[in-house]
């Protein structure tokens, strides 16, 4: 019983750190494209952005 218990504290420790990554992997993603966001309009408001009149 107790060789069965260590191994599920080890599955469960395991995916507590892969869920930590991922979380950390998600924000990066989310702070990258408010970034990206804010650089768009950035460039759009100081007038160097011209779309196209086709």
């Amino acid at each position: 019983m107790q060789t069965q218990n260590e191994e599920m504290i080890g599955v469960l420790t395991a995916m507590s750190i892969v869920a930590k990554r991922l979380a950390k992997q998600l924000m990066s993603l989310e702070e990258e494209e408010e970034s990206n966001e804010q650089n768009e309009t950035s460039f759009e408001c100081s007038g160097r952005f011209e779309k196209s009149s086709r």
